[in-house]
């Protein structure tokens, strides 16, 4: 594996994320994947879901260049399958919930972007503190992503966690 400034072959932030977006209209035609440059990221409107590629990109820069096509089609399919079919109900749900902890200063850091830029949409992720650095919350498992609750709207909210 290649250190990233080892690699002077690495594709820039922007190439990148062309070369994911013609990954994902390969795997999924019906998506209509679009990037945003200001956040780093990739966005489908029509089905509600966003990607971050800064840790992807990062990634995929310390790739061998030989290995770096089937991590974008790996890469693709997550983010096709980001969508779903997602139960309705806390019982069809349980078996795919599982514990996710993150860094605290991830959320941070968006929140002081958000306050920068004006804008008004919080993270509505629920959260709950785990010590001083990390968060913790229930993610749904897919088979190759994993969706925190409020990435799209559905039935199941905030108030079936609890499984009382």
């Amino acid at each position: 594996m290649n250190t990233q400034e080892e690699n002077s072959n690495n594709p820039t932030p922007d190439e990148f994320a062309s070369q994911l977006i013609l990954a994902i209209y390969d795997s999924r035609p019906d998506l209509n994947p679009r990037y945003d440059k200001e956040e780093f990221r990739i966005i489908d409107d029509s089905e509600n879901r966003q990607t971050n590629l800064t840790n992807v990109y990062q990634e995929h820069c310390r790739l061998d260049a030989s290995d770096r096509p089937s991590h974008l089609k790996m890469l693709a399919a997550i983010f096709a399958d980001a969508g779903g079919d997602i139960a309705e109900t806390y019982e069809e749900a349980r078996e795919h919930l599982r514990p996710k902890i993150w860094n605290r200063a991830t959320f941070e850091e968006m929140e002081l972007h958000r306050r920068i830029k004006g804008g008004v949409q919080r993270c509505e992720i629920p959260l709950c503190p785990l010590g001083e650095h990390l968060y913790s919350s229930i993610v749904y498992d897919l088979p190759t992503a994993m969706l925190g609750f409020d990435d799209r709207p559905r039935t199941l909210g905030r108030d079936d966690l609890s499984g009382d």
